[in-house]
């Protein structure tokens, strides 16, 4: 899965760009009760969390990227010699579209606690690896006429 394909994963109920501050919101909520662990996570839903600001790893700090319909499955450079005026409006620009983390801010607000970064990109993945195995899922499924 191409990453520009990813849903944004707001893993907050709010963020105060003034304050810079956040209220962590129902995807932080923690399951280790359910699977019989002690807890160890640093956050739970409701607590404010001191943000700071970063660079968006989404579009590293452009704002855009090329839309992922343009490019997905790659673009060889035979493709390139064959059309040039593809290839000008490719590097131009031409078909870059808003990041949709970050909507073209170029930074976002991030944690300031090392210990709560880790524990929401443990979670993020793991929300992004169920996503990749739903759609690998509907497209088998697809694939047999369900």
């Amino acid at each position: 899965m191409d990453f520009r394909d990813r849903d944004a994963w707001i893993p907050f109920q709010s963020v105060d760009n003034e304050a810079m501050t956040a209220i962590a919101g129902e995807p932080l909520t923690c399951y280790c009760e359910e699977e019989g662990i002690e807890c160890t996570c640093p956050v739970t839903c409701g607590d404010e969390i001191r943000m700071v600001w970063e660079v968006c790893e989404f579009c590293d700090g452009r704002g855009k990227y090329v839309n992922p319909n343009i490019d997905r499955d790659g673009i060889s450079g035979d493709e390139f010699a064959e059309d040039p005026e593809f290839f000008r409006d490719y590097t131009s620009g031409c078909y870059d579209i808003q990041c949709k983390q970050c909507k073209g801010r170029r930074v976002m607000p991030q944690p300031a606690d090392p210990k709560i970064r880790e524990h929401i990109n443990k979670l993020q993945e793991e929300h992004s690896n169920d996503m990749a195995e739903m759609y690998a899922e509907m497209a088998a499924e697809r694939r047999f006429g369900c």
